[in-house]
């Protein structure tokens, strides 16, 4: 039996609700403590069975600053409901994907274009190109990348890049979806030929240097300053 539109919203919601909540549940970011950061996730994904990803993300929705606030979610919540129930079931709800995308936008913004999205229904695709066309590709929440002062955090650093690589082109390799499902977003193959080459290459080089740093990252010693690192590799040389 198919799913009405009031369910598909009301279970949106619930995911929604239940994304923020996991956000809230997670030990705060600490600035310029990358590589810590980083064994807090990886220890909260393994005790969750959850992608380290979605919880960065989580965390981020759950930001008061950054994100959204319990007085934000409920008024977002609110909108949902009061536009989203009476609309064409061909429309697109509004989901936990969609805010994946939109708190990659500064907040003095979001809520202009949140509004737009949720009554005209637009597809996740469709916000992320909106997004894409507003805003640029160079935003990132408003806090500034950090580069570790020590070796070891520069390496680590260097894998997750890697890693976060790895894990978009999967998400838009035709091997993402499954049972032959229409995809919620653009895919590589949507791409012109060329573009879809070079896409893979660089995944393939990052493949090959994630590859290398980690096994660089398992001959390191911790504690070692990036001056001193440096001067013993030349010497060595």
């Amino acid at each position: 039996m198919a799913e009405s539109r009031k369910q598909k919203v009301e279970g949106a919601i619930k995911v929604i609700k239940d994304f923020h909540a996991l956000g809230l549940s997670l030990p705060e970011k600490q600035d310029h403590k990358d590589t810590y950061d980083q064994d807090i996730i990886k220890t909260e994904a393994e005790k969750k069975g959850i992608n380290g990803d979605t919880l960065r993300k989580a965390r981020q929705f759950a930001d008061p600053e950054d994100g959204y606030s319990a007085s934000e979610l409920r008024e977002l919540v609110k909108l949902i409901r009061e536009v989203q129930l009476n609309k064409d079931d061909k429309l697109a709800v509004f989901s936990k994907t969609h805010i994946i995308r939109l708190v990659s936008v500064p907040k003095r913004w979001r809520l202009s274009l949140q509004k737009k999205a949720i009554e005209e229904g637009w597809s996740t695709a469709k916000l992320e190109t909106e997004i894409a066309t507003r805003y640029g590709t160079r935003r990132a929440g408003g806090r500034k990348g950090h580069v570790p002062r020590d070796t070891i955090g520069l390496l680590t650093q260097i894998e997750k890049l890697c890693e976060t690589w790895r894990r978009w082109l999967a998400e838009v390799t035709p091997e993402a979806t499954e049972d032959d499902a229409e995809p919620e977003h653009a895919m590589l193959a949507d791409l012109p030929k060329a573009i879809q080459k070079q896409v893979r290459s660089v995944g393939a080089a990052f493949a090959e240097l994630q590859k290398d740093v980690t096994e660089e990252l398992k001959t390191r010693k911790p504690g070692r300053d990036v001056r001193h690192q440096t001067r013993d590799d030349k010497n060595a040389s």
